[in-house]
């Protein structure tokens, strides 16, 4: 099996396209209306969490 990504990888990889989904896409208008913040959360195969980030209005000003 191959070693999985650390914790920073993660977030420099998925935070960027997590943040341009939050702030372009039509389905995620409601929740930036009401200035949601989402948390991400990325876990092992066994449940334990490997990173975790947070978007919301302050990523979209």
């Amino acid at each position: 099996m191959d070693p999985l990504p650390d914790r920073q990888t993660i977030v420099d990889s998925m935070r960027p396209i997590t943040v341009n989904n939050y702030r372009t896409s039509k389905e995620m208008s409601d929740l930036r209306k009401m200035g949601v913040t989402l948390v991400y959360s990325y876990a092992d195969e066994d449940g334990n969490e490997i990173a975790q980030f947070e978007i919301g209005p302050q990523d979209i000003e």
